[in-house]
């Protein structure tokens, strides 16, 4: 803490656990649910590659974000949690590749170890679901932890130096968000 940032290490919420057709299946506790605010709800706004959706000051230290989208006819989905001044914390869906990504490059002060490989983004396969992805993800200062389509769940930390306020959703192609769910954590 030599910044004097008062940041946390990284959170992991309790996940309940069972296997469905020979897969590990990971979600939060459903207690979890009766911290969660909803403070913002939208449904069945399409996003294009020439309109993206961008929601100012709904992103707090403490968020909750679920969204359901429709992928079809989408080559890729960027979900920016971005600050007024700098570079977003980003979350993208490759769909030619199924590949789902957490990215920090630009955010705030940089991580670095001793481990060899990248330590500014993480990916995992995840096949859509009757052409659609469930992102849910749970925010505090410094950790975001995803929970995609209960197929994947992703943990990592960040270390902004300018508050994530801002949600902006932007597709190459076409999409329809089926619901978007915004709120806090108590």
């Amino acid at each position: 803490h030599d910044l004097g940032h008062h940041w946390a290490g990284s959170m992991t919420l309790p996940r309940e656990l069972h296997v469905s057709d020979n897969r590990l299946i990971q979600e939060p506790v459903h207690e979890v649910y009766e911290h969660v605010t909803s403070d913002h709800y939208l449904e069945k706004v399409t996003v294009t590659t020439d309109e993206s959706l961008h929601l100012e000051d709904v992103i707090k230290d403490q968020s909750y974000v679920k969204l359901v989208i429709t992928v079809k006819d989408v080559k890729n989905l960027s979900i920016a949690l971005a600050p007024k001044t700098s570079q977003p914390l980003l979350l993208t869906y490759d769909h030619s590749l199924q590949r789902f990504q957490f990215t920090r490059e630009q955010v705030g002060h940089p991580l670095e170890g001793n481990e060899p490989g990248c330590y500014v983004s993480r990916q995992v396969a995840v096949a859509p679901t009757d052409d659609q992805l469930t992102i849910e993800f749970f925010k505090d200062t410094s950790s975001i932890e995803t929970f995609i389509n209960h197929q994947a769940v992703m943990t990592n930390t960040f270390y902004a130096i300018d508050q994530l306020t801002d949600l902006i959703i932007s597709v190459e192609g076409t999409a329809v968000i089926e619901t978007l769910q915004i709120g806090g954590i108590r």
